[in-house]
């Protein structure tokens, strides 16, 4: 009976990670903007210590930065990660996204603007026909039989236009492909979720990316993206402060010219009538 119950539990185990996605972990370090927003050039300037116009942000202020919504659904939006393929046989689901033999190409089609998730189910013939059928939220908006690819689909949020990545033929791992497209908002959300950041120590400015992915490919994209526009936006807002303390420079070098002209005028008016 033992004997029995074991080898029932190996069969039960041995299905379920057959047919359940596998999960990865990837991860990438960073070196955070320093103490002062403005960069290295500001921070050795001790006469603007006082002037509230520098913003100070330490290092929890910068992973907060890090993960927040808007910069995650940049990057998403950037790198196109709002759309992720699958292929599926008898009971199993695979993430094929980067290996998907049907793909996505750019075209007319307006992904911020979504509420929810399109999910297109494309059935490959042998005659090389397509059957694509389109859903929202169990709605169905298309479904249609194409000769071959390529294939146009018309949505509410622009055009969708499948292509054929290689050559398809009988032998394809999948020919039950289901194309899944997320609004970036709500998958912003889902990436804070599985996105961890620590530090090296207390004292490092490292920090450390950890993402959970079920496609390593485009886990490492998210984070390389996310890095870069990380430190994009610490280019743009240094020379964002040069410009302003540049303004506000040449703002007060104006004032204390114009009250150095005035003064030069009363002490000359003075010296007249003092008959000096």
């Amino acid at each position: 009976c033992f004997a029995a119950s074991l080898l029932v539990c190996l069969f039960v185990a041995a299905v379920y990670l057959h047919y359940t996605m596998p999960t990865y972990r990837v991860s990438s370090k960073i070196m955070i903007r320093d103490e002062k927003r403005g960069g290295d050039f500001f921070s050795e300037i001790s006469v603007f210590d006082d002037i509230d116009m520098f913003y100070k942000a330490n290092t929890e202020n910068e992973i907060e930065l890090l993960k927040s919504k808007t910069l995650v659904k940049n990057v998403i939006l950037e790198r196109e990660l709002y759309v992720n393929y699958y292929g599926k046989s008898f009971l199993r689901k695979r993430d094929i996204t980067g290996k998907s033999p049907v793909v996505l190409v750019d075209s007319l089609f307006d992904a911020s603007s979504l509420g929810a998730m399109l999910t297109a189910d494309l059935k490959l013939n042998k005659d090389q026909s397509v059957r694509v059928r389109l859903s929202c939220e169990d709605e169905v908006l298309h479904d249609s039989l194409y000769a071959g690819f390529p294939v146009e689909v018309t949505t509410p949020n622009g055009l969708l236009d499948f292509a054929l990545a290689e050559a398809w033929s009988d032998s394809s791992a999948y020919n039950h492909i289901v194309v899944e497209i997320y609004p970036p908002v709500s998958l912003a959300k889902n990436y804070i979720k599985n996105l961890n950041l620590s530090q090296v120590s207390k004292t490092s400015s490292i920090v450390v990316l950890t993402l959970k992915t079920t496609n390593k490919a485009q886990g490492i994209s998210f984070l390389n993206g996310l890095i870069d526009m990380y430190n994009r936006s610490a280019v743009e807002e240094k020379n964002e402060v040069a410009t302003k303390t540049a303004l506000f420079i040449d703002n007060r070098i104006k004032v204390l010219t114009d009250e150095l002209g005035e003064t030069e005028k009363n002490l000359e008016k003075y010296k007249k009538r003092e008959g000096l």
